[in-house]
């Protein structure tokens, strides 16, 4: 399997970065800051980027090089 670069490669590696930055620094919103919702945030932009990373690999093998 060869490693290509894509936009879809740096769209996920971007959320999976916000997801840790949002468990470690917290999520603060127009100046509140919220401590309930850190995790929840977090896990929506790891699961955002498993569907983005689930989507590269669908569109990897739909449009093909030969």
């Amino acid at each position: 399997m060869k490693l290509r670069i894509t936009p879809l490669n740096f769209a996920s590696a971007f959320l999976l970065v916000v997801a840790v930055y949002s468990w470690i620094y917290g999520v603060q919103i127009s100046g509140t800051h919220f401590k309930t919702m850190t995790t929840a945030i977090g896990w929506i932009f790891l699961l955002f980027a498993v569907v983005v990373s689930f989507m590269d690999i669908m569109f990897r093998n739909f449009f093909s090089r030969n």
